[in-house]
């Protein structure tokens, strides 16, 4: 749902809290909120279908999204879980291709959206802004090295414990989520936090999932051979 009659302060603030935006001369921000879109979705709806045509990058003002992909099989692999200031879809704002990437909300969340021929405008008009979309689509391909890297080198319990370090202590989660944000199975979870509560590193207590021993887990997060 596009939420109408933002104000342009507004719009302008959400612009300079956008993560890709980091480094754009004040004027192209003023020029971009012109055209900036702010929408809502409410917790399971649909906001990107891989293989769409691009509308252009998006960028998480509040809330939660995954973005993931589906096997042929039809098993979910969560690539990654996104908060506030995070942007995504920026490949397809640049190759002009389609959705790359499934995105959901995963409760009520806010984005604003820069139409793509107004941010690839931008930067045909201001080159002197493209050192800043380099960095940003660098870091891009840092972190999907980093996650091939654990793909290719690190067993279960070693990538369950990174994950654990990463996500908020006083959240809940299920066995299922944990195997989609792994990109395994709910049993094979079950087993890495049985290894990891017995080394005594995390408690496990229905749902949530205690870090007793932050200095053992990280341990396991980064000796892979263990």
């Amino acid at each position: 749902m596009v939420i109408q009659n933002v104000p342009d302060d507004v719009k302008l603030a959400y612009l300079q809290n956008c993560r890709f935006c980091t480094g754009f001369a004040p004027a192209i921000l003023a020029d971009l909120q012109r055209v900036t879109v702010i929408r809502k979705y409410h917790a399971g709806e649909t906001i990107l279908v891989e293989g769409d045509p691009c509308e252009g990058l998006l960028s998480l003002i509040d809330g939660s999204v995954k973005l993931y992909k589906i096997s042929p099989t039809g098993r979910e692999l969560i690539l990654t879980v996104f908060e506030e200031g995070m942007s995504f879809n920026e490949v397809p704002v640049f190759d002009n291709r389609r959705n790359p990437i499934n995105v959901d909300a995963m409760e009520d969340s806010t984005l604003l959206l820069i139409p793509r021929d107004a941010l690839t405008r931008t930067i045909q008009l201001h080159p002197e802004q493209g050192y800043a979309v380099i960095q940003r689509l660098a870091e891009n391909l840092r972190n999907m090295l980093e996650m091939i890297e654990e793909l290719a080198f690190m067993q279960i319990p070693n990538r369950l414990a990174r994950l654990l370090l990463r996500l908020p202590e006083d959240h809940s989660y299920t066995q299922d989520q944990l195997a989609a944000r792994l990109g395994t199975v709910r049993e094979v979870v079950s087993r890495a936090l049985t290894e990891l509560e017995e080394s005594g590193a995390i408690h496990c207590h229905r749902r949530r999932i205690v870090i007793l021993d932050r200095a053992l887990l990280e341990g396991w997060a980064n000796h892979p051979g263990r």
